[in-house]
């Protein structure tokens, strides 16, 4: 097994408690032709309509793909444009440019990042970006390992104020984890933010059949004595084209279900519901708001 991104180590966990559980209504289009990929979707939330049209170019020759996007997040426009080279006389190499531009009420804010990923057969994996906005660079760096079934990494953020010449560690973290086969990962972690705080914890997934588990637990270590938040998800593909999953998680006390159903070939339809907070409204904490219960449906199309 090859060892991913550092990001990536715990993917298959935090992909199924993550995914497929939005309460939003929404729609997603998909199409290729020949080596042009689009793709469009519109979201509708509570405070919000969200909206994307990408459109993706491969240049499979040159080892080069070019991306660009419109999207509108909270009624903000967003255009990003993205760039990637992977050298065919480099193995496991690859570049990628990506300029985004942000148009909120605030006034425009541009952010340029360069990254380079690195991997060196199936044991070792580089990647380190440097990101330029508002005369402030932002440097990230990780690194991963792999050895037989162990998976180890490492990562750190820090910024580089050009004006006030100042720099700051903004966050670092490491992730140890276990992999004897793509059915089972066990990874714990440790994350430091200058932002969020610390947080640690541990995510276990495992997969047999057409059935998938994922557990997560998190806690944090200025508070040792508070009770470790969890959340469990699980998914079962009753056949080709119908698959539930669940999911409960007690820091936000909800409880999730989704049925995805694929009609056709082309035509996949998802249904959510969630319940959060207490049973009853007057059994409600004080401060704490009553039960709500949210329910989404999207579609996806692929041309």
């Amino acid at each position: 097994m090859s060892v991913p991104v550092y990001k990536e180590l715990d993917k298959s966990a935090t992909d199924l408690i993550t995914k497929g559980f939005s309460t939003d209504h929404g729609i997603e289009i998909e199409g290729s032709a020949e080596s042009i990929k689009f793709k469009a979707t519109a979201t509708h939330t509570a405070e919000a309509l969200n909206a994307l049209l990408e459109t993706t170019k491969v240049c499979a020759s040159k080892g080069c793909t070019v991306k660009a996007s419109v999207k509108s997040e909270k009624n903000e426009p967003v255009y990003a444009f993205e760039v990637a080279y992977e050298p065919k006389n480099v193995e496991g190499l690859k570049v990628t440019f990506n300029s985004e531009c942000k148009t909120p009420a605030s006034g425009q804010v541009d952010v340029n990042k360069l990254t380079v990923l690195y991997k060196r057969g199936d044991r070792v994996t580089v990647e380190d970006s440097i990101a330029y906005s508002k005369g402030k660079l932002t440097l990230t760096g990780s690194v991963a390992f792999a050895y037989e079934a162990v998976r180890a990494g490492a990562h750190a953020l820090a910024t580089v104020g050009l004006e006030e010449k100042k720099f700051a560690l903004g966050a670092f973290g490491f992730k140890l984890g276990y992999a004897p086969s793509k059915a089972l990962t066990l990874v714990a972690n440790f994350e430091h933010c200058e932002k969020k705080g610390d947080a640690a914890g541990a995510t276990l997934f495992y997969k047999k059949d057409s059935t998938e588990a994922a557990g997560q637990v998190t806690i944090d270590p200025k508070k040792p004595a508070e009770v470790p938040a969890f959340t469990l998800a699980l998914s079962h593909a009753h056949d080709a084209k119908t698959t539930l999953k669940a999911k409960l998680a007690t820091k936000q006390r909800t409880v999730g279900l989704s049925l995805k159903h694929q009609i056709t070939e082309a035509l996949a339809v998802t249904f959510t519901s969630e319940c959060g907070g207490p049973c009853c409204p007057h059994k409600a904490e004080e401060g704490k708001a009553a039960s709500t219960h949210k329910h989404g449906v999207a579609l996806n199309l692929k041309l």
